[in-house]
């Protein structure tokens, strides 16, 4: 009976600790309410990609792209970027970790890059240079549905706590003076407003 005891309690054990890695797709939509500022909603936008690796049936991390966009014509040359970062921990585990639904909290943080030069196209025209960097800190509550043994579907709302962003610009126009050539400008901002809606689909491997 002991030995019965103990192996059931080591598959479980085992069972609970066992990792996964798992691929996820996502359709976002993204609201922003500021004072002094224009709102804006954008619904249903194009689907992005993360991974996501952790415990079976406890903590897990995710990583994704959510926006590449890339400009390639003759006015405009630009790639810009958000990655993705987030620590997921699971909520109301209990004695029952084999839940359907389960509630997770998650930290972490969205990065975005992108560089723009906008070439010379007449001679009327001059060269100029754009990059922007920015950082979110991001608080996520997080649900998933089982779905099958390995699908899940995954609804989460990450929400701006703290942002910070540099933008920066770089002109060839002789008629500008040359203290003004560059101009940088940085801002930050707590509680920004700003939220997205995450909706997708995990296939677990």
């Amino acid at each position: 009976m002991i030995f019965a005891m103990s192996c059931s309690f080591s598959q479980n054990e085992n069972s609970i600790n066992s990792k996964f890695k798992s691929v996820r797709m996502y359709s976002h939509s993204d609201f922003q309410f500021e004072k002094n500022s224009s709102n804006f909603v954008s619904l249903l936008r194009t689907f992005s990609p993360s991974i996501s690796w952790g415990k079976e049936y406890g903590n897990f991390q995710e990583i994704g792209i959510q926006d590449i966009q890339i400009v390639l014509n003759d006015y405009r040359k630009s790639i810009q970027s958000k990655f993705n970062y987030s620590y997921n921990m699971r909520i109301g585990r209990g004695l029952n970790p084999d839940k359907k639904l389960r509630f997770y909290a998650g930290l972490g943080g969205q990065f975005g890059l992108g560089f723009h030069k906008n070439p010379s196209y007449s001679s009327y025209s001059f060269n100029s240079k754009e990059s922007n960097q920015s950082f979110r800190l991001m608080f996520t509550p997080r649900m998933t549905v089982k779905l099958s043994k390995n699908v899940l579907l995954d609804v989460n709302i990450p929400y701006g706590i703290y942002s910070t962003s540099r933008f920066s610009y770089t002109s060839d126009n002789p008629s500008i003076p040359v203290e003004n050539k560059k101009r940088v400008n940085s801002q930050s901002t707590t509680f920004p407003n700003q939220l997205t809606v995450r909706v997708g689909v995990s296939i677990k491997f």
